[in-house]
Parts: C-alpha cells; structure tokens; sequence
C-alpha cells in the first residue's frame, strides 16, 4: 500500500493524489468494518481485516500529512524539522531504542539515569516521564547530528 502511494503522489502532484488517497483509505476501512462480520480483526495474526484497517488508517494519514507539509507552502515546512530528522533515519532511531544492556535497559536509559537519580527520591512518579523525555531528547540530539552531515542509514 505504501509503495503504491508514493507511485501515486510521484505520478498526481497535489489534491488529486490527496483526494485518491483519502477515497483509497475510506475504502479500505469500510471493507474491514463489512469483513470484521466473518474475519475478527487481530492483529497479532494479520488477518485480512486487520490489513485492510490499519493500511486504510496508514493511506488516509498519509494523506493528510502530505497536505500538511508538502502541499501548504514553505512555512509548515520549515516546522517539520523535527520530523524530518527521525524521517530520515527512522530504522536507526528505531533500532537505538531496541538495543538492551545486561539488565534489560535501553542504552538511552544507561545514560539518562544518572542524569536524574536524584529525581527518583522526590518525584516517584515523574521519573518514568523525565527518563522517556531526555531519552527522547538525547536520540533527537544524536540523529541531528547525522542529520546535519547527511549520515543515512539505508537497507
């Protein structure tokens, strides 16, 4: 569904392939609310509704985010940077964080928890969030810096 939406966008610049898109994604969600009568919807064993649901969702977001930031002009663009730099190394950013040590910890949590061990004796339950953030900071930082010298991972 992907490949086919990216042959559409390259083939109908702008609304048209919004429009299609948006059609495409209804459709394909209507046929897996219609299928969920006979097929459940599970995704853990990618039945055919739960294809259809999830790729409809994908089409119809894709869509809506191409109107966003491709299609409205150089100023939504330029507030896209953030994106733009998990975009364009988002396997890397994704395996960053699926790399555990010896106690089951990411490597971001490595370093985070010194950073704010303190934390943990005064605000029990902000500490989760402070480590998610900074992880998250941290990956973003890193990926900038790839980013900034143009260092992709491609597959």
């Amino acid at each position: 569904m992907g490949c086919i939406c990216g042959e559409l966008i390259r083939l109908y610049k702008g609304h048209k392939a919004i429009l299609i898109m948006l059609l495409t994604g209804s459709t394909a969600l209507l046929a897996a609310c219609m299928l969920e009568q006979d097929t459940p919807l599970i995704k853990h064993i990618y039945t055919t509704t739960a294809v259809l649901w999830s790729g409809g969702w994908c089409i119809i977001l894709l869509a809506i985010f191409h109107l966003l930031f491709d299609c409205s002009g150089p100023y939504l663009a330029k507030c896209t940077l953030p994106l733009q730099v998990f975009g364009c190394n988002a396997l890397l950013a994704y395996l960053l964080t699926e790399i555990h040590g010896p106690h089951g910890h990411n490597i971001w949590w490595g370093v985070v928890h010194p950073l704010i061990y303190g934390l943990a004796d005064k605000f029990h339950n902000a500490t989760e969030l402070a480590h998610a953030g900074l992880s998250l900071l941290l990956l973003w930082l890193f990926l900038f810096y790839l980013f900034k010298r143009k260092i992709f991972l491609r597959v």
